[in-house]
This record gives structure tokens, C-alpha cells and sequence, in this order.
């Protein structure tokens, strides 16, 4: 049945405008509590989607709430494969896991802005804080500092219970005899200090990893080891390491294990700031390209083994461990979790026969990932990664038949030049609003270092595993690693060097932020119809 266009546009309307009552709302629920922000976000999305998902379901739903949100079109699609009865239940579980994750995601940054860590920065107190390391121990203005994902906090007889975040910085006075080695991911320690607040410009960027203090750490002592299945990865991570280390130097083992799974910690700050500066940061946090190349690689020697290949069930969960792995290995940045998503997600469909839509695979990543971690929406890594994905989908095929015409240049370089050019395009913005910078010189940054870093990010695993094996033959499978970390970090220090690789523009404004996509939109529209016209008149084509 096909209702009229105009009552199909006002159901989804009302879908949407449910959608933004329940976010307007989430301010107003946050006072009463966890969980009745919890089940109150849950109601208020999950009603307004509902809404969306029935006047699909009168009026073509997998045409109409399909285009409006494109995961229940994959939804559809899946179970109407199967039967057609299960499509409301389904629709009904994804609503309530959207809605419960939107009220996650609420009364997170509510405990952030009102917690316990807030209330002490900047009060003096001494605390005694018990909780988890949760991200890479970094060495930066002279201590080693990273995120402590809280379980208790105690002033004095005072003792309260928390899940939130703080940033520990701990002098090289208070580390232990091992120098704070043992300090890695997921590690449980109880510290003694001093929260400070932060500065306002500060605590809005440390809004996205929900930590607005910093525990100046006098005493520390490990309490707890890592989860058994963390520890594996930091065993495999360990094992690389050594690997790098043992036949390359200390810059160019950092720079290699950076490429490989994003450990910056032997990258000096100098070196940093090249890449930051010269647009090829994306290098060294992993990006997606790390992650398909990776997964390329496994795949290609599952093919190998027709066994495992030909048998649809197992080569499929095969896979989807091995991007859980490499999802641990990274310590699930997040752009390897977009990547991550998308990848299980697709796998899954393919293996169910469906050969989803790309609006479809990057909503239902998006979901799946937001429901692991609703904070994402606050990463900057996660917003750039989503950003430079679409860009590239949408972007870079139209673009490169432009390139190539007023550049005049081969298609095959002008289809990387496009992704490279698509990708900038997609994330300037974002970096502007952010930052205040734009990276002028990204795109030819990019096609000089991408190239020979996708080779070594997968290279160094073979190299680094026979060196941490046979220490005599690192020398020699090293070489294939020294020339491109050379270059790599050649081009990062010359094009990072130029003073006009980084410009300085001001944080814009969202709206502008949100003008300037709708402009690039446009415009790639105007020269891709320009060029479809060129190529329909007569001679053109010739």
C-alpha cells in the first residue's frame, strides 16, 4: 500500500521532530537520575523512530524509512529474506538499543559536567582514587600521563562510587623502579594526589573522553592485572616491539610501530608535530587503511587454504575474530572502530547473502559502534573517520573524472589524487571547527607517504615478528622497512617544515562548519554534471 506523498513527508517529519524532542529533553531528564534518563531516552527516541518505522511499514516502509534512516532498510532487506513477521520485532529491538544508547550517551556527559571528579578539580583535597588504565601511558612535559577510567574515589572517610574518567599525571619522582613499564592498558591501580580543573577551552575537548580533571599522582601502586584477553594483545604488542626494536633505531621503530597499530609512544614530540602539521596524523592513529590492508592481508591467506575459504559460516567468523583482534590490538581507537563496524557489519550481511547499500553499512557501523561506546559522538578521531569515509565514498570517483580533465593527467593517478583530495574535503571542516587550523599541503602529503605506508603498516608485521624470532635476520627483512620509514618521515619533516603547511583560521562556527559541507556538495555536483555534459557533445568524446 502507498499512501500519498504528502502523508508519507508528514510521518517522517514527525519521526524526526520525535527524534529531536527526545534530545532536547535529555537536560531536563538528566536530573532525575541514571536510569530514569536511561528508560526516558529510550521512550522518547525509540517512539519518534517508531513513529518513522510504522508509516514505512503502511506506506513502502523500505522506500521511505530507508532513505530516512537507512539501517532499517539493511534491517528490512535481512528479514524479509526470512519472514516478514519478524520485521516489527526487529525494528522494535534496533529502536530500543538506539534509544537506551542515546540514553546512555546523556547521562554520561551529565556525570561528566556534575561528577564527583568535577566537583573536587581545583578544590585542593587530597584524593584516593582506585580504577583501570584506560589508554596508552604517554610521556609529555616531563611525566607520564594517561586516562584512568575511575571505580572509586575517597576524601578522607569519605568513599564514593564512579565510572568516571580522569587524566593521571604521574612524575618521574612517584614511578616505580621499572620506570612506569608496567603501566599499560587496563592495569588496576590504586593513586594518591591532587585533582586540578581544567582551563574552559580544555575541558570542552576533554569532554569527548569524558575526563575534566587531572590527578597530579604522588603514590601509586598496582592493584590488579589487565583482563586476560587484554593482556594477550599486550603480549602480542610486546612482541612486536621488540621485533622493531631490535634492528631499527629508536625513531624509526616508533615511526614503524605507530604505522602498524598506533603506538606513538617511541615517536618523538618533534616528530609528532611534523606529521600534525603536514596532514599525515591519520598515519600514525590507525586509520581504516590500516585496518583494510590488515584484513586483506588475512583474507588473502585464508584464500590459500580452501578449507576455511569455500566454507561460507567459518570464513566469516573467522574474519570477524580477526578485526575483534586487530580492534584490541589498536586499543580500540576510533577510527578502527568505525573501520571495525563496518567490516563485521558487511561481513555479516554478506554471509546472510545481502549486499548492502554504503548509506546502509555506514549507519548500521555507526549504531553498532555508538551502542559499544556512546561517547564516540564526542571523538574528534571518530568524527574525522566517519567524515573522510563518506567524503571518499561519495566524493572521490565524481572528482577523479574531473582531475583528470582540467589536470590533465592519467586516470590512474588521478583517482588517488581525488581520494586523497575528497578525503581533505571531508574533514577540513571538522579540523577547523576543532582546532582552528587547515592543513594546506594534506593532499600532496598524502599521495607521497600513503602509498609506502600502506606497504609497511603490513610489512612490518611479517619483519618485526622474524626479527623478534630470529634476532639475526632482522637486519635483513628490516630492509624493506628502513627506505619507506625514511621517506615517510622525509616527507612528513619537509612538507611539516614549510611554513605554509598549517594555516591558522579560527575555530568557525558549526553552522558555517554545516555551510561549508552543504558548498563542497554542491560544487562536486556543478563539475560532475559539467563533465557528463562535456562528454554527451558532439567530439567530446572522441
Amino acid at each position: 500500500m502507498r499512501g500519498p506523498r504528502t502523508c508519507r513527508v508528514a510521518v517522517g517529519v514527525g519521526g524526526a521532530l520525535g527524534c529531536v524532542f527526545g534530545d532536547h529533553h535529555w537536560e531536563v531528564l538528566n536530573q532525575w537520575g541514571r536510569w530514569p534518563v536511561t528508560v526516558c531516552g529510550a521512550l522518547f527516541l525509540a517512539a519518534g523512530f517508531a513513529w518513522s518505522a510504522l508509516a514505512g511499514r503502511l506506506f513502502a516502509w523500505s522506500a521511505l524509512a530507508g532513505r530516512l534512516f537507512p539501517w532499517f532498510g539493511l534491517a528490512g532487506r535481512l528479514f524479509a529474506r526470512r519472514r516478514r513477521a519478524w520485521v516489527p520485532i526487529y525494528l522494535l529491538l534496533v529502536l530500543t538499543a538506539f534509544g537506551v544508547t542515546a540514553g546512555r550517551a546523556a547521562s554520561a556527559r551529565f556525570g561528566v559536567e556534575r561528577g564527583v571528579v568535577t566537583r573536587l578539580a581545583g578544590s585542593g583535597a587530597w584524593v584516593t582514587v582506585r580504577g583501570r588504565v584506560a589508554s596508552e601511558v604517554k610521556v609529555a612535559s616531563g611525566s607520564h600521563r594517561f586516562t584512568l577510567r575511575l571505580s572509586e574515589v575517597r576524601t578522607g572517610l569519605d568513599s564514593q562510587r564512579t565510572e568516571e574518567r580522569l587524566t593521571a599525571a604521574i612524575t618521574r619522582g612517584a614511578l616505580e623502579d621499572d620506570g612506569g613499564e608496567a603501566l599499560d592498558t587496563g592495569i588496576e591501580i590504586e593513586a594518591e594526589g591532587v585533582i586540578s580543573g581544567l582551563d574552559p577551552e580544555y575541558r570542552e575537548r576533554a569532554l569527548r573522553s569524558r575526563s575534566l580533571g587531572v590527578l597530579k599522582v604522588r603514590a601509586y601502586r598496582i592493584t590488579g592485572a589487565a583482563p586476560r584477553w587484554l593482556g594477550a594483545t599486550t603480549a602480542v604488542r610486546d612482541f612486536f616491539r621488540r621485533g622493531a626494536e631490535a634492528s631499527l633505531g629508536a625513531e624509526q621503530s616508533g615511526l614503524l610501530l605507530g604505522l602498524m597499530y598506533g603506538d606513538t609512544r617511541g615517536l618523538s614530540q618533534d616528530g609528532e608535530a611534523a606529521f600534525r602539521r603536514a596532514g599525515l596524523s591519520h598515519l600514525t592513529a590507525v586509520s581504516g587503511q590500516n585496518f583494510v590492508l590488515v584484513m586483506g592481508a588475512i583474507a588473502a591467506l585464508l584464500r590459500l587454504i580452501p578449507p576455511l575459504w569455500h566454507r561460507r559460516r567459518l570464513r566469516t567468523a573467522i574474519l570477524v575474530s580477526a578485526a575483534l583482534w586487530f580492534m584490541g590490538l589498536t586499543r580500540w581507537e576510533p577510527s578502527v572502530l568505525r573501520a571495525g563496524a563496518m567490516a563485521i557489519v558487511l561481513l555479516l550481511a554478506l554471509s546472510a547473502g545481502i549486499r548492502p547499500s554504503f548509506a546502509e553499512l555506514v549507519s548500521v557501523a555507526g549504531l553498532v559502534a555508538l551502542i559499544g561506546d556512546p561517547m564516540l559522538v564526542f571523538s574528534v578521531g571518530f568524527q574525522l573517520s566517519v567524515a573522510a569515509t563518506v567524503a571518499i565514498a561519495y566524493w572521490a570517483v565524481p572528482l577523479s573524472g574531473c582531475v583528470a580533465k582540467f589536470a590533465r593527467i592519467p586516470k590512474a593517478i588521478a583517482l588517488p589524487t581525488a581520494v586523497a583530495l575528497s578525503a581533505e574535503m571531508g574533514v577540513a571542516p571538522l579540523i577547523a571547527a576543532h582546532f582552528g587550523t587547515v592543513q594546506v599541503l594534506s593532499v600532496p602529503a598524502n599521495l607521497l607517504a600513503v602509498p609506502v605506508a600502506g606497504f609497511v603498516s603490513v610489512w612490518g608485521y611479517v619483519a618485526s615478528a622474524v626479527s623478534a624470532v630470529a634476532p639475526r635476520l632482522g637486519g635483513l627483512v628490516h630492509l624493506g622497512t628502513r627506505l619507506p620509514l625514511w621517506w615517510i618521515r622525509g616527507v612528513a619533516d619537509t612538507v611539516g617544515g614549510l611554513r605554509i603547511a598549517e594555516a591558522e583560521i579560527g575555530r568557525p562556527d558549526w553552522a558555517v562548519v554545516a555551510l561549508a559541507y552543504l558548498l563542497m556538495a554542491v560544487t562536486v555536483r556543478a563539475l560532475t554534471a559539467r563533465s557528463a555534459i562535456d562528454r554527451d557533445l558532439p567530439g567530446k568524446g572522441a
